[in-house]
């Protein structure tokens, strides 16, 4: 396996790994579009149709990640106000 093949298993694995902890809705977009570029330095020299398809591919799948994410914290954030409201009111 050369260098190029392991920096991009860690950089994959770093992303897994940071995407879930993510709260805020502008680092979920920008932390693929961080990874991607970075991937893209990596095999600047090496770059073949698949590789960028498969980049895209990662980012799109990462990107609807993040939008799930952030509707998971939204949904979370509205019960927690819609209780407040309820429990306040009584």
């Amino acid at each position: 396996m050369s260098v190029e093949v392991i920096v991009l298993l860690g950089l994959l694995a770093v992303q897994t790994w940071l995407m879930p902890k993510l709260n805020n809705k502008h680092l979920l977009f920008l932390i693929p579009g961080i990874f991607v570029a970075l991937s893209l330095y990596v095999f600047r020299e090496k770059l073949s149709l698949l590789i960028v398809m498969g980049l895209m591919l990662g980012f799109f799948i990462y990107y609807m990640a993040g939008l799930s994410q952030w509707d998971r914290i939204k949904n979370e954030k509205q019960k927690k106000h819609l209780k407040e409201k309820f429990f306040n009111e009584k």
